[in-house]
């Protein structure tokens, strides 16, 4: 008796279109940089760039959404830039979800009328002379109150956080402080919560020491 081995169906291919699509999206690049581009023209320089690649990898990532769902036909430059300026004027990044608890993201900033306010650093002493994430509703005392905490808590960080902490309050990105510490940004992103956490801590110990 010969025994036939099952016939199993191929693998489904994919086709041509999905797989040349990046190549297309290429094609929309131009657009969408200039789009972006006059969208952030007000931003620093630094910050403008910044911006502008979040919005290309947005609109790219959001191409490859459309591709694969078979609706390619609608993936216009200016609806795909346009969304993408949005998420990142509400503080959604590609790849992290919104944080409404973390006083140094936008999103957070946004929704409880927080600003991150960068102030002199004064490198002879090694000190911020002005350093505080400011409540537009707070009174003068409040402000002057949480930046004397501000500078209680950076001198009891170790150094390297403590330099992350100063880069990241005076208004860097996650990618230009992974550039100027030399870190990954997934590290630069560890930093960030472990210092949300520390400096949460540290308001409670204030807290119970008023109380006292």
């Amino acid at each position: 008796m010969i025994a036939i081995a099952p016939i199993s169906s191929p693998a489904p291919r994919r086709t041509n279109t999905q797989n040349n699509w990046q190549d297309r999206y290429l094609l929309l690049l131009p657009k969408i940089r200039l789009i972006a581009r006059c969208a952030f023209r007000k931003l620093p320089a630094e910050e403008r760039e910044d911006a502008i690649e979040e919005v290309i990898a947005n609109t790219f990532t959001a191409y490859g959404r459309l591709v694969e769902r078979g609706k390619e036909s609608i993936a216009y430059a200016w609806p795909l830039s346009r969304y993408a300026v949005a998420q990142y004027r509400a503080g959604r990044r590609v790849g992290s979800s919104l944080n409404v608890h973390d006083v140094l993201s936008p999103n957070c900033q946004k929704r409880n009328g927080l600003a991150s306010r960068s102030f002199s650093y004064c490198h002879k002493s090694s000190q911020w002379e002005e350093l505080a994430v400011e409540d537009r509703r707070a009174t003068p005392a409040d402000v002057a109150a949480c930046r004397l905490d501000f500078r209680a808590w950076l001198r009891g960080l170790e150094r390297a956080k403590r330099t992350t902490a100063e880069l990241l309050a005076g208004g860097a990105t996650t990618m230009d402080a992974a550039r100027q510490l030399g870190l990954s940004q997934g590290r630069v992103s560890q930093l960030r919560r472990e210092l949300k956490e520390a400096w949460e801590q540290f308001q409670g110990e204030a807290k119970e020491v008023a109380a006292a």
